[in-house]
């Protein structure tokens, strides 16, 4: 019970619900607020976030980036000086040498022509610039660029080489390409990783998307590209920080850096999950806070409501119920904790079921006194019917003419089913309810006994339910029920070598209806004629009960029923 009545609490129309889905309306702009606010607060969060990344990537490439600068800014140096000793070949070629071997990072120096074709070079293997696919927009367009090879066999040297191309100028004309080649594992001794902060993989990479160094195996640089694409693709199609997931579907933040200008980018692949964490250490979006907001806003609403007026609501109607079960009237030490407006309210149930106690005592005490008025009055008249009866009695006694004494007995038969059904009305505990079915068997068993059913060998037959009538209805019934009784026992034969027999019926054959059968063997002589009068009460009956008497007399059988509805008692408003 206790669950069903937390359960209706919790009913679209209860105070509890309408109360939280009114406060969910009216705290929606502080909501709203917070919201617009914390997404604010995120998307600046988010940006320093994207920001510090990059920071941090290109803080990790600082090495390779310092290495690539110094070698564009030594290329640029020794066009200079090339230049000038371009026309003698031998000191051309002494100068890249002794610049080689102060600089151990570079294994060879050259100096290509717009043709192509290397004029001065620190090697004996001249470099050939014609072979490339790209030569002709090279020399359309002269621009710095950067391409990684493998080392030739018996340089040594474990790592790849950053082969640096940089143009020369005499003024404003063009001359010609320096071309230096730096050994990445003499530059790069290590690259220097955040402990804790999500870095999963860095690489260096050209604008070709050749990867210049990596702080992994290249195989693990390709598994953490995003799936589908190389390293073109993420320094082409991105610049800045984008999410993603990679080639085996786990989240990774890709970070692209610009490190030298159209040269070298840094690409930093981190773990999404410990990268948020790191820069959000709750674990929790930042949007969160605000609904945190809204719901604690929610609960102190809703306990505030439900500490002042809820449960004293409940507690009220609690005792509201309990009062209409067994009229129990608190005590006045259950508004100590309410309010005073809910103190009021109580004090006025207390006052109101004070009041109905009263009134319903008062009440039963007058019910009480007119029920045995009630009663006082059907035994008085029923006292009264059985006076006439005997005196009727006297009369048929005193009188000597058989056709008076007949029909002083029908008048005495009458009265008395008068009688016994105010003595049944006096006996009943219910005063505005007969049992139809028991007042019409005590008729009927009257009848049978005054009319000599028994020593005349007229076999009775009865089958009465019972059947629960107003006083209105009782009457009438029992009335149709004794001169149709009377009819049967004046008129019953058989024919030769049968049984006599009267039968009585009486059923519900629904809720509000019941059904009325009196029946009876006849002869196949002609019966003689009588009064008329059993007739025309027993229709008179019929009328006040609601139906209608049907006659029907069939091959030995004679049958009077009626059908009626079962009146209910009138509500106590109708008086």
């Amino acid at each position: 019970m206790k669950l069903l009545h937390r359960l209706r609490l919790f009913q679209l129309n209860s105070l509890t619900v309408r109360l939280i889905l009114f406060l969910l309306v009216a705290l929606v702009p502080v909501g709203l607020i917070a919201v617009l606010q914390t997404r604010q607060v995120a998307i600046q969060a988010s940006e320093n976030a994207a920001l510090s990344l990059l920071a941090l990537t290109e803080q990790a490439a600082r090495d390779e980036r310092f290495a690539i600068e110094a070698a564009f800014s030594a290329a640029h140096a020794l066009g200079a000086a090339a230049v000038l000793d371009i026309s003698a070949p031998q000191e051309c070629r002494q100068v890249l040498r002794n610049f080689l071997s102060q600089h151990v990072v570079y294994r060879t120096a050259a100096l290509i022509p717009p043709s192509g074709r290397t004029v001065c070079s620190s090697s004996e293997m001249p470099a050939d610039l014609t072979k490339r696919s790209d030569f002709a927009s090279l020399i359309e367009a002269p621009r710095r660029l950067l391409d990684i090879q493998d080392p030739p066999d018996g340089q040594g040297g474990a790592d790849r080489e950053a082969v640096i191309l940089s143009p020369v100028y005499w003024g404003n004309e063009f001359t010609g390409y320096i071309r230096l080649v730096l050994k990445m594992d003499s530059v790069v001794e290590t690259t220097e990783l955040f402990p804790d902060s999500g870095l999963v993989a860095l690489a260096t990479v050209t604008a070709d998307g050749s990867v210049v160094a990596a702080s992994v195996a290249l195989d693990a640089v390709e598994t953490e590209l995003p799936s589908g694409a190389n390293m073109f693709d993420v320094i082409e199609t991105r610049k800045g920080t984008y999410p993603t997931v990679n080639a085996v579907g786990q989240p990774r933040i890709y970070a692209v850096k610009p490190v030298v200008s159209d040269v070298l980018y840094a690409v930093g692949v981190w773990d999404k999950k410990q990268t948020v964490a790191s820069f959000n250490p709750t674990f929790l979006p930042l949007t969160s806070f605000a609904l945190l907001m809204w719901v604690a806003s929610l609960l102190v609403a809703i306990f505030a409501v439900h500490n002042l007026v809820i449960r004293h609501v409940r507690r009220l109607g609690r005792e509201m119920r309990r009062f209409a079960s067994d009229r129990t009237i608190p005590s006045d030490d259950s508004t100590a904790e309410m309010p005073m407006e809910m103190q009021e309210m109580s004090d006025s149930f207390r006052q109101m079921a004070t009041s109905i106690i009263h009134d319903e005592a008062a009440l039963e005490a007058s019910v009480r006194e007119k029920k045995l008025l009630l009663k006082e009055v059907h035994h008085r008249v029923k006292n009264n019917l059985q006076l006439i009866s005997s005196i009727v009695n006297m009369q048929i006694r005193k009188s000597g003419d058989e056709d008076t004494k007949f029909a002083l007995r029908r008048v005495q038969e009458r009265v008395l089913s008068l009688a016994t059904i105010h003595r049944d009305l006096y006996e009943a505990d219910e005063m505005g309810l007969v049992n139809g079915g028991k007042l019409l068997h005590e008729i009927i068993e009257h009848a049978f006994t005054v009319g000599g059913a028994a020593e005349r060998g007229i076999e009775s037959r009865m089958s009465v339910e019972d059947v629960w009538l107003i006083p209105d209805q009782a009457v009438p019934l029992s009335l149709f029920a004794a001169e149709a009784a009377t009819n049967a026992l004046k008129y019953v034969g058989a024919v030769e070598g049968a049984p006599q027999w009267v039968e009585v019926r009486l059923e519900r054959t629904d809720a509000h209806c019941c059904e009325l059968e009196i029946s009876n063997s006849v002869s196949n002589e002609t019966p003689q004629d009588g009064t008329g009068l059993g007739a025309q009460l027993i229709k008179a009956f019929a009328t006040q009960l609601g139906g209608e008497a049907l006659a029907e007399k069939t091959s030995g059988t004679y049958q009077v029923a009626i059908r009626f509805d079962i009146k209910s008692p009138p509500e106590p408003t109708d008086y």
